[in-house]
Protein backbone atom coordinates (compact mmCIF):
# COMPACT_ATOMS: atom_id res chain seq x y z
CA UNK A 1 0.00 0.00 0.00
CA UNK A 2 1.17 3.52 -0.74
CA UNK A 3 2.08 5.19 2.60
CA UNK A 4 0.79 8.43 1.10
CA UNK A 5 -2.66 6.84 1.17
CA UNK A 6 -2.54 7.01 4.96
CA UNK A 7 -3.95 10.37 5.84
CA UNK A 8 -4.85 11.79 9.21
CA UNK A 9 -7.19 14.67 9.64
CA UNK A 10 -5.85 17.70 11.43
CA UNK A 11 -6.33 18.13 15.15
CA UNK A 12 -5.03 20.80 17.48
CA UNK A 13 -1.38 20.10 18.31
CA UNK A 14 -0.91 18.43 21.66
CA UNK A 15 2.64 18.46 23.06
CA UNK A 16 2.24 15.03 24.64
CA UNK A 17 0.57 13.03 21.86
CA UNK A 18 0.04 12.98 18.11
CA UNK A 19 -2.65 11.47 15.91
CA UNK A 20 -1.13 8.83 13.64
CA UNK A 21 -4.31 7.86 11.78
CA UNK A 22 -7.85 8.90 12.68
CA UNK A 23 -8.59 7.58 16.16
CA UNK A 24 -5.07 6.25 16.83
CA UNK A 25 -2.82 8.44 18.97
CA UNK A 26 0.78 7.93 20.04
CA UNK A 27 2.06 9.68 23.13
CA UNK A 28 4.11 9.82 26.27
CA UNK A 29 3.20 8.93 29.86
CA UNK A 30 1.66 12.36 30.46
CA UNK A 31 -0.69 12.08 27.48
CA UNK A 32 -3.15 9.90 29.36
CA UNK A 33 -3.37 11.99 32.51
CA UNK A 34 -6.00 14.49 31.44
CA UNK A 35 -9.51 13.12 31.15
CA UNK A 36 -10.60 16.29 29.32
CA UNK A 37 -7.79 15.85 26.77
CA UNK A 38 -8.76 12.25 26.19
CA UNK A 39 -12.42 13.20 25.74
CA UNK A 40 -11.49 16.05 23.38
CA UNK A 41 -9.71 13.58 21.10
CA UNK A 42 -12.41 10.90 21.40
CA UNK A 43 -10.06 8.49 23.17
CA UNK A 44 -11.93 5.69 24.91
CA UNK A 45 -9.09 3.17 25.26
CA UNK A 46 -5.48 3.32 26.42
CA UNK A 47 -2.74 0.83 25.63
CA UNK A 48 0.23 1.42 27.92
CA UNK A 49 3.52 -0.22 26.98
CA UNK A 50 5.55 1.00 29.91
CA UNK A 51 6.34 -0.25 33.38
CA UNK A 52 4.65 2.81 34.94
CA UNK A 53 1.35 4.27 33.80
CA UNK A 54 -1.49 6.43 35.07
CA UNK A 55 -5.00 6.31 33.68
CA UNK A 56 -7.93 8.44 34.82
CA UNK A 57 -11.07 6.64 35.94
CA UNK A 58 -14.03 6.42 33.62
CA UNK A 59 -12.40 5.18 30.43
CA UNK A 60 -14.10 2.29 28.72
CA UNK A 61 -11.01 0.13 28.71
CA UNK A 62 -7.29 0.05 29.31
CA UNK A 63 -4.58 -2.51 28.75
CA UNK A 64 -1.01 -2.59 29.97
CA UNK A 65 1.88 -4.56 28.51
CA UNK A 66 4.88 -3.95 30.74
CA UNK A 67 8.42 -4.17 29.40
CA UNK A 68 11.56 -2.06 29.31
CA UNK A 69 12.91 -0.08 26.38
CA UNK A 70 15.77 -2.50 25.92
CA UNK A 71 17.02 -3.88 22.60
CA UNK A 72 16.98 -7.42 24.06
CA UNK A 73 13.28 -7.36 24.99
CA UNK A 74 11.11 -9.61 22.81
CA UNK A 75 8.37 -7.18 21.92
CA UNK A 76 7.23 -9.13 18.86
CA UNK A 77 5.51 -11.76 21.05
CA UNK A 78 2.98 -9.05 22.01
CA UNK A 79 2.11 -7.83 18.49
CA UNK A 80 -0.88 -10.14 17.95
CA UNK A 81 -2.47 -9.00 21.23
CA UNK A 82 -1.63 -5.33 20.83
CA UNK A 83 -2.85 -5.28 17.22
CA UNK A 84 -6.13 -6.89 18.26
CA UNK A 85 -6.55 -4.43 21.13
CA UNK A 86 -5.95 -1.42 18.87
CA UNK A 87 -8.34 -2.75 16.22
CA UNK A 88 -11.04 -3.43 18.80
CA UNK A 89 -10.54 0.00 20.36
CA UNK A 90 -10.83 1.75 16.99
CA UNK A 91 -14.16 0.02 16.38
CA UNK A 92 -15.48 1.53 19.62
CA UNK A 93 -13.76 4.93 19.69
CA UNK A 94 -10.21 6.20 19.82
CA UNK A 95 -7.08 4.69 21.33
CA UNK A 96 -3.95 6.18 22.84
CA UNK A 97 -0.82 4.02 22.75
CA UNK A 98 1.85 5.33 25.07
CA UNK A 99 5.09 4.53 26.82
CA UNK A 100 7.26 6.80 28.94
CA UNK A 101 8.41 9.18 26.17
CA UNK A 102 6.33 8.05 23.18
CA UNK A 103 9.49 7.42 21.17
CA UNK A 104 10.47 3.73 21.08
CA UNK A 105 8.17 1.13 22.70
CA UNK A 106 4.80 2.66 21.82
CA UNK A 107 6.06 3.69 18.37
CA UNK A 108 7.11 0.09 17.69
CA UNK A 109 3.68 -1.22 18.70
CA UNK A 110 1.95 1.35 16.46
CA UNK A 111 4.32 0.48 13.58
CA UNK A 112 3.46 -3.22 13.95
CA UNK A 113 -0.23 -2.31 13.84
CA UNK A 114 0.20 -0.27 10.65
CA UNK A 115 2.24 -3.06 9.08
CA UNK A 116 -0.46 -5.61 9.88
CA UNK A 117 -3.47 -3.53 8.89
CA UNK A 118 -2.11 -1.45 6.02
CA UNK A 119 0.41 -3.92 4.61
CA UNK A 120 3.33 -1.51 5.01
CA UNK A 121 6.99 -2.44 5.31
CA UNK A 122 8.61 -1.62 8.64
CA UNK A 123 10.39 1.37 7.03
CA UNK A 124 7.18 2.72 5.51
CA UNK A 125 5.39 2.35 8.85
CA UNK A 126 8.15 4.03 10.86
CA UNK A 127 8.54 6.83 8.29
CA UNK A 128 4.80 7.46 8.32
CA UNK A 129 4.74 7.60 12.12
CA UNK A 130 7.73 9.98 12.10
CA UNK A 131 5.82 12.25 9.69
CA UNK A 132 3.20 12.60 12.45
CA UNK A 133 5.52 12.42 15.50
CA UNK A 134 9.07 13.39 14.48
CA UNK A 135 10.81 12.32 17.70
CA UNK A 136 9.95 8.64 17.11
CA UNK A 137 13.06 6.47 17.25
CA UNK A 138 12.58 2.76 18.05
CA UNK A 139 15.66 1.15 19.52
CA UNK A 140 17.77 -1.09 17.22
CA UNK A 141 16.39 -4.30 18.73
CA UNK A 142 12.81 -3.19 18.11
CA UNK A 143 13.65 -2.17 14.54
CA UNK A 144 15.08 -5.65 13.94
CA UNK A 145 11.90 -7.21 15.31
CA UNK A 146 9.80 -5.03 12.97
CA UNK A 147 11.97 -6.19 10.06
CA UNK A 148 11.38 -9.83 11.06
CA UNK A 149 7.67 -9.18 11.54
CA UNK A 150 7.46 -7.73 8.03
CA UNK A 151 9.47 -10.63 6.57
CA UNK A 152 6.99 -13.02 8.22
CA UNK A 153 4.14 -11.06 6.62
CA UNK A 154 2.96 -9.82 10.02
CA UNK A 155 2.79 -13.34 11.33
CA UNK A 156 4.25 -13.88 14.79
CA UNK A 157 4.05 -17.67 14.71
CA UNK A 158 2.70 -18.80 11.40
CA UNK A 159 -0.17 -16.88 12.18
CA UNK A 160 -2.63 -16.77 14.78
CA UNK A 161 -4.29 -13.54 13.75
CA UNK A 162 -1.21 -11.75 12.41
CA UNK A 163 -2.50 -9.50 9.63
CA UNK A 164 -5.80 -7.80 10.13
CA UNK A 165 -8.24 -6.10 7.84
CA UNK A 166 -8.41 -2.32 7.96
CA UNK A 167 -11.03 -1.21 10.49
Amino acid sequence: MDPGALKATGTPKDPNMDMIIPGLYLGNAFSGLSESRLKKHGITHILSVASVYYVPEGLLERKSVEFDDNADVDLMVHFTKTNAYISNALEKGGVLVHCLRGVSRSATVVAAYLMATRRLSYQEAVDFIKSRRPMVNPNPGFIRQLELYGAAHCNTNTVEGGCLSVP
